[in-house]
């Protein structure tokens, strides 16, 4: 009789499965994969090559077993850019993952994704977000931006022409204003 594994484990393997299909976020698989880092690389190195072979499958071999599992590394990755788990413990249980889906990656395809794993590597380092929107109290103006005495970049005669051009776009697009 073949014992069952640990619940533990099987509910971990279940939250990888659904960080990796983009159904959770980070923050709710950091404990999953927590649980994952109490076992050998190995053991996440098949999960991440099952689901490879999965996704393989579902989209009739489209994409590169390469890319997949560059894909699967980097979700990965994102935990520990978020800071999510412990850094030493997670960093050499990447780097050691990394070898193994090296070795379950097609030959034909080993140099591709050596060549992305550097990139994951040699891009890492802080994040620097980019604001999209600033919330301010409602009523609170501006602060007035200080003046540069620098003077402003000159513009190219391509720029000028396109500039141009989209300001002729802009009067076509917008109705005339009425006149008194």
């Amino acid at each position: 009789m073949a014992t069952s594994p640990d619940p533990r484990l099987r509910d971990a393997l279940e939250e990888l499965d659904s960080y990796l299909a983009d159904n959770i976020a980070p923050l709710l698989v950091a404990d999953a994969i927590e649980v994952l880092l109490e076992y050998s690389p190995d053991l996440t190195a098949e999960v991440l090559r099952a689901w490879v072979a999965t996704q393989f499958q579902a989209r009739g071999g489209e994409l590169p077993v390469s890319d997949l599992l560059f894909h699967a590394l980097k979700k990965l990755q994102v935990i520990e850019e978020l800071k999510l788990l412990p850094e030493e413990r997670f960093a050499g249980f990447l780097v050691e993952l990394a070898g193994r889906l090296l070795t379950v990656c097609p030959p034909g395809e080993r140099d591709r994704l050596a060549a992305s794993l550097r990139f994951l590597t040699e891009t890492r380092g802080p994040r620097v977000a980019s604001l999209d929107r600033l919330h301010r109290a409602v009523g609170e103006a501006p602060v007035p931006r200080p003046t540069s005495a620098a003077a402003p970049p000159q513009l190219s005669s391509e720029e000028l022409q396109g500039l141009r051009r989209f300001s002729l776009l802009l009067e076509r697009a917008l109705p005339a204003e009425p006149t008194p």
